[in-house]
């Protein structure tokens, strides 16, 4: 008990070193460790290495099905193209926690590659009345709100997400560039 409180403290201080180190500690005594295992996770995530990371989330939700180890795991399947599975966790996710603003992001961002912009608009604007300052949402909700033909709200939105531009993930800056011509 004593081990995981020193690694959620390392976690939540972001001291990636010390969390890795107090991971693999709790895991090679306890190899299905719910936290560590999704602290382990986080940190391929960070590392681009999503296929380990999935490993790892599967062992920790296995265990324990919190949200953020749900959310994180229907997103590396989002990113594979497992919708269908991806859909049925995010759900549970926000099941577990409908204020969860960035698992109703990840919704939407399911449903609009599934083709439901319908749906997907509705998932964005959730996320966004729970937390509009994460501009990643911002550039979400904007591309469907193109595909739907509503410009005039989408550029309101990029234009508030290009002075935050700094914030945002390469993937989401290279969207915000490329979403904003549209607009012009």
């Amino acid at each position: 008990a004593i081990r995981e409180k020193i690694l959620r403290l390392y976690f939540v201080m972001h001291r990636k070193a010390d969390s890795l180190s107090w991971a693999r500690d709790i895991l090679s005594r306890e190899p299905d460790h719910p936290f560590a295992n999704y602290v382990l996770a986080t940190i391929k995530i960070s590392n681009n290495e999503l296929g380990i990371a999935e490993i790892f989330l599967r062992k920790s939700v296995a265990g324990r099905e919190t949200p953020e180890a749900l959310n994180d795991l229907a997103w590396i399947l989002y990113t594979k193209d497992e919708l269908d599975e991806a859909e049925t966790l995010v759900r549970k996710t926000i099941d577990l926690s409908k204020g969860f603003y960035i698992a109703w992001d990840t919704l939407g961002s399911i449903l609009y590659k599934q083709g439901k912009t319908d749906e997907a608009l509705d998932a964005f604007q959730k996320a966004f009345s729970l937390y509009s300052k994460d501009y990643r949402i911002h550039v979400h909700l904007a591309e469907v709100l193109i595909a739907k033909g509503d410009k005039t709200q989408a550029k309101l939105l990029l234009d508030e997400a290009f002075t935050k531009m700094n914030l945002l993930p390469l993937a989401d800056k290279s969207k915000l560039v490329e979403l904003r011509k549209a607009v012009r």
